[in-house]
């Protein structure tokens, strides 16, 4: 009789506790004692996470690290699935109208507008950056990435977990130094010829980051606000682009072509650079380099540098869908990707490479003293040398209107 009583009051006291995290989810702010409630209702449960980028490092880091850490500290079994984007709207789609409020996606980590799609679908579980402990004290919630995805408000449903950012690279054994802004780079070829080109913003990425890097370095500090609104009328685009554009063509005489046209892939510029027939080139992904040397794409005196103007930057966004089954889960994941220790180790080159989140200027001094110990090779630049100069990505179709101004002014 007493075992019956005993597993009876055992199996009430469970179900008050699924009664109270589920009771915590439907409100704003999550009190410490309730967070902990939360971290304990977790335990033995599985988050399924979703990626929308075929990123081979961070599916690894995702299932390998991440997945370490949430298995120690909170006894969560991660699995991690790539899921193109449009299949993600597919299934939720489908969940939506077959009314499932225990969906199959727990967690998202989204890329460019993939957030601001997911928004408007009204297919996001929020506010969630009102329910994290460590949203408030070690990131800029000014910062324009941090507030907004390309212009589309987070409104507390998406959290910003790290960034990337475009570099420029120069050979060393070649070169003494490297162009500290674009008036730099433009007198260096004038003196010296054409040691480099960018590809076509039309046809390559890397290109159409440089362009928006270049026309950002001519904004006034209003217009850069501006630029980050996603209802910019064209005309008004186009001319905030004057000077930009003025600057891209008068580099245009200066830069190695194809034929007196633009090369049309980076790789092609790659093979240039390693030939040492150019000095310079461009990557979208800063910490790719140490790779590129050892494969021989690139040479290997190849170096990183920004333009202290400023340079592109890519942010990554974790969410939850509306009818995510383990909403518990997916906060505390969310939470432990923004902490200290998850934002260094996925930091580190070996692990990930990504950059931080985390604004420098807000930690303490044993937190930066902790990343300034992370092993970052010569020929890559630190997150204390990009975050300075990060530009947030403008929105999707101003980015398409650069590239059709850019081509209207100088594609041939």
């Amino acid at each position: 009789m007493f075992k019956k009583l005993l597993i009876v009051i055992m199996m009430i006291a469970l179900s008050l506790s699924g009664c109270k995290a589920a009771d915590i989810l439907t409100t704003g702010d999550i009190p410490n004692r309730e967070w902990e409630v939360i971290e304990s209702s977790v335990k033995g449960t599985t988050l399924n996470i979703y990626l929308t980028t075929d990123d081979d490092k961070m599916r690894k880091w995702f299932s390998g690290n991440f997945s370490d850490i949430m298995a120690e500290l909170y006894e969560v079994t991660v699995i991690v699935k790539t899921l193109n984007f449009n299949d993600v709207m597919n299934t939720l789609d489908a969940e939506k109208i077959d009314e499932n409020e225990s969906g199959s996606l727990d967690l998202l980590i989204l890329k460019d507008d993939e957030f601001t799609k997911l928004k408007n679908a009204s297919y996001l579980y929020g506010k969630v950056t009102e329910k994290l402990p460590n949203y408030n004290g070690q990131i800029n919630v000014f910062n324009t990435d941090v507030i907004s995805e390309h212009g589309t408000p987070l409104d507390g449903y998406g959290v910003p977990i790290g960034r990337s950012q475009m570099i420029m690279l120069y050979d060393e054994d070649a070169l003494e130094t490297y162009p500290q802004d674009p008036q730099a780079l433009l007198s260096f070829l004038k003196d010296n010829g054409p040691l480099f080109t960018y590809a076509t913003p039309m046809k390559d990425e890397s290109g159409a980051k440089f362009i928006r890097s270049i026309v950002y370095s001519f904004l006034t500090e209003e217009e850069k606000l501006l630029i980050q609104d996603p209802n910019i009328a064209y005309e008004a685009l186009e001319a905030m682009l004057v000077p930009g554009m003025n600057y891209l063509k008068e580099l245009d005489a200066y830069l190695l072509k194809n034929k007196d046209e633009y090369y049309t892939r980076q790789t092609e510029i790659d093979d240039l650079f390693l030939e040492g027939v150019l000095y310079y080139v461009i990557s979208s992904d800063y910490n790719s380099v140490e790779d590129r040397i050892s494969d021989e794409t690139y040479p290997q005196g190849a170096k990183s540098f920004v333009f202290e103007t400023g340079t592109i930057t890519d942010t990554l966004y974790a969410v939850i869908p509306y009818n995510a089954a383990n909403k518990s889960g997916a906060l505390i994941a969310i939470n432990n990707l923004i902490g200290i220790d998850t934002q260094i180790n996925k930091y580190t080159p070996n692990n990930w490479g990504n950059l931080p989140i985390l604004d420098l200027k807000l930690l303490s001094d044993e937190t930066l003293t902790d990343i300034s110990k992370v092993s970052v090779k010569r020929s890559s630049l630190r997150v204390e040398e990009l975050q300075p100069y990060g530009i947030p990505d403008f929105p999707l179709k101003t980015r398409t209107w650069i590239n059709e101004i850019w081509e209207s002014n100088l594609s041939k």
